[in-house]
């Protein structure tokens, strides 16, 4: 019981830290939806992952395990599509200059949003899970 709850709370802090970092992630400032979303995540990557890990496991083997981002989105998205008030946003990064360099502004798709967004989630899950350990 307490890793369950610990792997919610990792998600969470994870989903907060994204949500703050970018604008791709709207939750209505209501941390119970954020709570809600971690929970849906954990429960669809302890139910479903492992179904989709078998699905997709010729892809996998194929690309040298290189799809299993795929995996990681479509459990993303379907946190979205689960958790009402929870929603993606395409990113919109503004223009920036640096030392001088001129970087141009850039607009995802919801579609590289959702990609972005999925990598930097699961990313800060396994930071938070290697720094817990």
């Amino acid at each position: 019981m307490k890793s369950l709850i610990r792997v919610i709370f990792i998600n969470l802090i994870s989903l907060l830290i994204v949500a703050h970092l970018t604008n791709g992630i709207i939750y209505q400032n209501n941390i119970l939806t954020l709570l809600i979303a971690a929970g849906c995540l954990f429960l669809l990557n302890l139910v479903v992952k492992p179904l989709l890990n078998l699905i997709f496991m010729p892809i996998n083997l194929l690309t040298l395990g290189a799809a299993r981002w795929l995996i990681n989105i479509l459990l993303f998205w379907g946190v979205t599509l689960l958790v009402d008030n929870f929603t993606l946003v395409p990113i919109s990064l503004p223009q920036a200059n640096l030392a001088g360099y001129m970087f141009p502004g850039l607009s995802l798709s919801f579609f590289w949003s959702l990609v972005l967004l999925s990598l930097l989630v699961q990313l800060c899950i396994s930071l938070i899970s290697w720094i817990c350990k």
